[in-house]
């Protein structure tokens, strides 16, 4: 998209309120804006912090960052967002994707019958499993970010995503990725329980050819105290 029509994209997003805002925080503000082709949602970064500004610094602004990552994805035949370009305001960076219609799958989970949350929950780490085999570290991976649709889930929250090696850094954020979707399993008012989240995780077992036992260990502790804390 040319730099013309992602000013004209910013000033949109500025001026968005009520329910076109979609989320503002000191460090973020997210909207949602019309535009010719299908609404897009335009993410701003904004580093509140002397250590945000260094790792913007170092890394590159978040909003370039989420774009590259949008990219990567769809490069390597994932569903993704479509990135239609970033832009560095002052301190503040601003990422512009299309849209995903859905709900996600968060808002799934509590509303669908037993047999499609199970589904849903083995979609979920067969994702998560294709993400990892292909070397993918996405630091939130979680069913807030992620949108439920007729071609499969989407991970829209892309401002930390990468490629790893199996060791270190990323074998903890791959490691990280189930526990937040089996600690997320469990939230109100929809609970998962027991069985559904146990054969979602001996599938990512199976998919990924790790001992189950082992990886329920590693897992199902650090599950239950995300919930607690």
């Amino acid at each position: 998209m040319s730099d013309g029509a992602l000013r004209r994209l910013l000033a949109l997003h500025d001026a968005a309120e009520g329910d076109a805002v979609l989320r503002e925080t000191p460090r973020r503000r997210i909207t949602r804006v019309a535009w010719p082709g299908g609404d897009v949602v335009a993410k701003e970064y904004r580093p509140t912090s002397l250590g945000q500004r260094l790792g913007g610094a170092l890394l590159g602004p978040r909003a370039g960052r989420a774009d590259r990552g949008a990219r990567r994805l769809a490069a390597a035949g994932f569903l993704a967002p479509e990135p239609l370009g970033w832009l560095a305001v002052g301190r503040r960076s601003v990422a512009f994707a299309r849209f995903v219609p859905g709900p996600t799958l968060q808002e799934a989970l509590a509303v669908v019958d037993r047999a499609r949350a199970r589904a849903l929950a083995v979609e979920a780490v067969t994702l998560a499993a294709r993400l990892h085999q292909a070397g993918f570290a996405v630091r939130d991976f979680k069913p807030p970010n992620l949108v439920v649709t007729a071609r499969g889930l989407v991970l829209v929250d892309l401002d930390d995503v990468g490629r790893r090696r199996a060791g270190g850094w990323g074998r903890q954020a791959w490691r990280n990725n189930l526990v937040s979707l089996d600690a997320y399993g469990q939230a109100p008012p929809r609970p998962l329980g027991v069985t559904p989240r146990l054969e979602a995780l001996r599938a990512y077992a199976g998919l990924r050819g790790l001992e189950p036992a082992w990886l329920l260990r590693e897992v199902l502790p650090r599950s239950r105290a995300k919930r607690r804390g």
